[in-house]
């Protein structure tokens, strides 16, 4: 058993407890001053007067806490939209982006562009950037599928980069992100729900399944089917809503 000891921090906030602390909670969070952290087996073993240890850090000067959680990326991806982000700063709105085929539909282009080595290494490089920040637990979205077989491969292609990389990932089907073209909402929701979800479940390709609630993707209903069939197959329901308007949800 490995342990690491990092020494003499001028603060550390531990954020001790079973759940996250919303709201009020924030503000009584408790900072314990110079003190040393120290972990075993890969646990936090114990805050307080620094320990004789396999690994040892000197953290004279700094704040230790947690590190960040992401809970909404689309790794794994690849290729930037940074001139729609422009257009938008510029006045444009996201509706008028996505029903010209960009937004979401341009990310699923190059998706399905790319070889999966280079989807791979891109998505990489990007969880070695948020690492380098502080990101040690992210979530991966597909989405980017818009088909059973590309949501399929992107689920799988997040499989491979939760080996390649040190954080904690887990992974969530965002199929209902998009209606393809030539489909309706009901008939891509029926398809997501009746031959996606069930095989991402019983592969262990996903943990949850989330669906993008908006005038230009799904209403609550379609939420609702999913939602029935995420609890079927063992999958946890999330839902993204009110980005763009207040739908209710």
């Amino acid at each position: 058993m490995t342990s690491i000891v990092v020494r003499d921090a001028s603060a550390i906030i531990p954020f001790a407890g079973s759940g996250p602390l919303r709201a009020a909670e924030m503000s009584s969070t408790e900072i314990v001053d110079h003190s040393s952290l120290l972990i075993a087996d890969g646990r936090v073993a114990g805050i307080g007067a620094p320990e004789a240890a396999d690994i040892e850090f000197d953290a004279t000067g700094c704040t230790i806490i947690p590190g960040f959680v992401d809970p909404h990326t689309h790794l794994p991806f690849v290729g930037w939209r940074g001139d729609e982000d422009a257009a938008r700063l510029a006045g444009r709105h996201y509706r008028d982006l996505h029903r010209e085929d960009g937004g979401i539909h341009r990310s699923a282009r190059l998706l399905g562009d790319a070889q999966d080595e280079e989807v791979l290494a891109f998505s990489a490089s990007l969880a070695a950037g948020m690492l380098a920040t502080g990101t040690t637990t992210f979530e991966t979205k597909s989405g980017y599928g818009l088909s059973i077989a590309s949501e399929m491969r992107q689920l799988r292609l997040a499989a491979r980069l939760k080996v390649l990389v040190p954080q904690t990932v887990v992974s969530t089907c965002l199929a209902a992100h998009a209606v393809p073209k030539g489909k309706s909402e009901g008939e891509w929701i029926g398809e997501v729900a009746q031959e996606l979800l069930p095989v991402a479940a019983a592969e262990g390709l996903a943990s949850a399944c989330d669906i993008y609630v908006e005038s230009i993707a799904f209403a609550l209903d379609h939420a609702a089917r999913l939602s029935e069939t995420a609890r079927s197959v063992g999958l946890r329901m999330r839902m993204h809503a009110d980005q763009l308007e207040d739908s209710q949800a």
